[in-house]
């Protein structure tokens, strides 16, 4: 969900940014959800690679996000390198 969330907040920080406060317009989107979620921003960024894949899984398999990510979510393990392979694979 994190990863979903920083994808949607980075396509609308582009826009009329009038109301962003002072102190976050240095701060680029995955450091204020790493703030918000209390993670490095590097793992922001990696949860919207993995949230990437699993909406391609979806795709591939003819199922929702959700239903791909209790897939992943049972017995296999998915770390992100599987996830980023998985991404090559499909593009």
């Amino acid at each position: 969900m994190i990863g979903m969330h920083y994808k949607n907040a980075k396509k609308a920080h582009g826009g009329a940014q009038t109301a962003i406060p002072n102190d976050l317009e240095s701060k680029s989107t995955a450091q204020i959800l790493g703030e918000l979620y209390d993670i490095s921003h590097t793992t922001v960024e990696r949860n919207e690679k993995f949230a990437d894949t699993v909406n391609d899984l979806a795709k591939i398999n003819g199922t929702t996000p959700y239903d791909a990510l209790a897939m992943l979510t049972g017995k296999s393990k998915m770390t992100y390198r599987d996830a980023d392979a998985i991404e090559k694979f499909s593009t």
